[in-house]
């Protein structure tokens, strides 16, 4: 268990270091991938398997993620106009 929320702090750390639109360039540890799952398939079943309930969790939880990705296809597409 210490050895799964070390990974986890390890890995929150290291994300920052790369770019958001960067799939793949980084391994998610299993214990985080099981947690979230976990998690949604627990306000699945708690919500008697209502999927509007569970995509309002997602898309609370990734509020922060959908807002930090709009800014930066915004400031990408104003460097663009730039140079036309």
């Amino acid at each position: 268990m210490l050895d799964g929320f070390v990974q986890i702090t390890k890995f929150t750390q290291e994300i920052t270091g790369f770019p958001l639109h960067s799939n793949g360039l980084i391994d998610v540890p299993k214990d985080l991938a099981d947690i979230v799952e976990s998690t949604i398939g627990a306000v699945f079943i708690d919500s008697n398997s209502c999927l509007d309930t569970v995509w309002k969790l997602i898309g609370r939880a990734s509020y922060g993620l959908k807002k930090d990705i709009a800014y930066n296809r915004a400031a990408k597409d104003a460097l663009d106009n730039i140079g036309e």
